[in-house]
């Protein structure tokens, strides 16, 4: 395995999960219908101003079909969750291994989201989830 890629690919996850976590507070205030600059008023005039080719050009970005709240908040949790997954703790099955849950527990301590280091065993409890997959 190529270790500095893989240090690099997870600190790079580590980034942007931390960004979309800060977004996912401000999103609704910045771009909402309500925010200081609303996408559903900013997008129309760029169209006007630059025509629809290049007002996609400028301003390439899924709120062109709606930014509602709800969709402004839909894309910041596909981007936390695919920079979650980018990260290597996304679960195949429902089982926890410790491996992964070190992991998980770096990156919250890390974001200061976890104030202290709690051990493995007290957090977790994987008997149900090891039944489940045992029965198939």
């Amino acid at each position: 395995m190529l270790w500095p890629r893989w240090i690099w690919l997870r600190a790079l996850g580590l980034i942007f999960l931390s960004a979309f976590y800060s977004l996912a507070f401000q999103i609704e205030g910045l771009n909402g219908p309500r925010g200081i600059l609303p996408a559903g008023e900013y997008l129309p005039e760029v169209r006007a101003a630059l025509g629809p080719l290049k007002a996609l050009w400028y301003a390439p970005t899924l709120f062109w079909l709606t930014s509602s709240d709800g969709a402004l908040m839909t894309v910041v949790l596909t981007g936390a969750l695919a920079r979650y997954k980018a990260q290597g703790v996304w679960g195949t099955d429902p089982v926890l291994p410790e491996a992964g849950f070190d992991r998980l527990r770096r990156a919250l301590l890390g974001s200061g989201f976890l104030s202290r280091a709690v051990p493995f065993a007290e957090c977790v409890d994987n008997r149900l989830a090891e039944q489940a997959v045992a029965a198939g």
